[in-house]
C-alpha cells in the first residue's frame, strides 16, 4: 500500500515546498538597486541566464576545479531526466541512461572527493554538502544494482510508472534494489524544495530579482 500513496505524497510535498519557496521569496522586502551597469532587456536577461545555466560560466571563471565535477554532474541529470522521459514513452535510449549514470556518479565522487582533500573547499563545507552529494551517489550506485544487480524486469518497472500517471497505480516490482530506489527518489522530492539545491527557482530571484533590481 506504501509504495502507491508514497509516490503520490512525495510528488504532492514537491509541489507544495516549492510553491512555498517561491511565494516566500516573492514577497520578500526588495534590495536596495545600486545599480552601477546598464540593466539588460528582458531578451538580453533571459539570453544571459540561459547562457549561466548552460554552461555555468560564473563558476567557471572563479573556480575551475569545482566547475568541472559540478557541470559534469549537471549534465548527467540531463542525460538521466532525457533517458527516462524516453524510457515512459516507450522508446527507450539506454545510451542516455547510461551515460547520465556515469556522469553523475562521477561528478558527484569528484565533489565529494574534493571537499574532503581541498582546505579551502573543506572550510565552507558543511555536513549538508556532503549529504546531498551522498544521495546522488547512493541513488547511481542503487540503480545500478536494479540494472546489472538484481535485473528488475524494466518492461515492470516502466508498467508501474505509467500506472501512476494514468492515476491506476499498479503493484511495483518486489526487488529490494528497486524498492530502495524509489524510497530514495521520494524522499529526495520531498527534500529538495527545503534543501540548499532549490537552485532552480532561486536563480530567478537571484538574477531577476536581485542582479537587475526588478
Amino acid at each position: 500500500m506504501l509504495t502507491v500513496i508514497l509516490p503520490y505524497l512525495s510528488i504532492l510535498l514537491f509541489i507544495m515546498g516549492t510553491a512555498y519557496r517561491f511565494f516566500k521569496w516573492s514577497g520578500a522586502p526588495r534590495h536596495l538597486p545600486w545599480v552601477l551597469y546598464p540593466i539588460p532587456s528582458y531578451p538580453g536577461q533571459l539570453q544571459y541566464m540561459a547562457s549561466e545555466i548552460l554552461t555555468f560560466r560564473t563558476l567557471l571563471h572563479y573556480n575551475l576545479k569545482v566547475w568541472v565535477g559540478s557541470y559534469l554532474f549537471h549534465i548527467g541529470l540531463a542525460f538521466f531526466l532525457a533517458w527516462f522521459l524516453t524510457f515512459l514513452a516507450g522508446w527507450p535510449m539506454n545510451i542516455l541512461g547510461k551515460i547520465g549514470g556515469i556522469l553523475i556518479l562521477g561528478g558527484a565522487t569528484y565533489l565529494f572527493i574534493l571537499r574532503l582533500i581541498s582546505r579551502s573547499m573543506r572550510t565552507v563545507s558543511s555536513f549538508v554538502e556532503f549529504f546531498n552529494l551522498g544521495i546522488f551517489i547512493l541513488f547511481t550506485l542503487t540503480g545500478i544494482c536494479v540494472v546489472y544487480g538484481q535485473r528488475v524486469d524494466l518492461v515492470e518497472i516502466r508498467d508501474f510508472f505509467l500506472g501512476l500517471l494514468r492515476f491506476a497505480p499498479k503493484t511495483p516490482p518486489k526487488e529490494t534494489s528497486f524498492l530502495i530506489l524509489l524510497f530514495i527518489a521520494e524522499g529526495f522530492l520531498v527534500y529538495l524544495p527545503f534543501s540548499k539545491m532549490v537552485h532552480y527557482i532561486s536563480k530567478y530571484f537571484s538574477y531577476h530579482r536581485v542582479k537587475w533590481g526588478h
